[in-house]
């Protein structure tokens, strides 16, 4: 995470699941935007976010009906996810691309890509994210993707995922 950070300086995070909610264990503050809502210790629905989506998106689709049953879909900006149909769209498209993108959905002109981690089972146990202004993440040129990739798969090779 402190090398993505020296490289990207965008906020970085690294988040953990809990019941129907992400919860964010360990945030390294952008040099340019601090996300506020985000903090440490801090958490989210599932569908909500990318780190949070990158986590959901790869449990069995079983586990999104039951997830999807118990939770209510609420906007927070006009692009979240509203819908039980919108919030599966995405997590299937999460899975087929392997990670998570957040175009603000949660805060207007922030995005954010989170990938999964995964342990030695194959079993997602933590999603990495970097988010920042639109532009900075998802723009032209931003390395975001890239970093966020090859942080997540890092960690996992640390955990015994191949």
């Amino acid at each position: 995470m402190e090398r993505i950070h020296e490289e990207i300086g965008e906020t970085t995070f690294l988040c953990i699941p809990r019941g129907d909610e992400a919860v964010y264990i360990e945030r390294i503050d952008g040099k340019q935007v601090n996300l506020l809502a985000l903090s440490l210790g801090g958490s989210m629905l599932l569908h909500t976010g990318s780190a949070p989506r990158a986590l959901l998106a790869f449990e069995p689709e079983a586990t999104w009906d039951t997830y999807l049953d118990g939770v209510k879909l609420e906007a927070f900006t006009p692009k979240s996810f509203t819908t039980r149909k919108a919030v599966i769209d995405e997590l299937r498209a999460t899975r087929e691309r392997g990670y998570a993108i957040s175009d603000e959905d949660v805060t207007p002109g922030v995005a954010s890509i989170g990938v999964p981690i995964f342990d030695h089972t194959g079993t997602v146990k933590a999603s990495l994210s970097i988010g920042g202004l639109r532009d900075a993440i998802l723009g032209d040129g931003s390395t975001a993707l890239e970093l966020a990739r090859a942080g997540a798969a890092e960690i996992s090779r640390t955990l015994g995922h191949n």
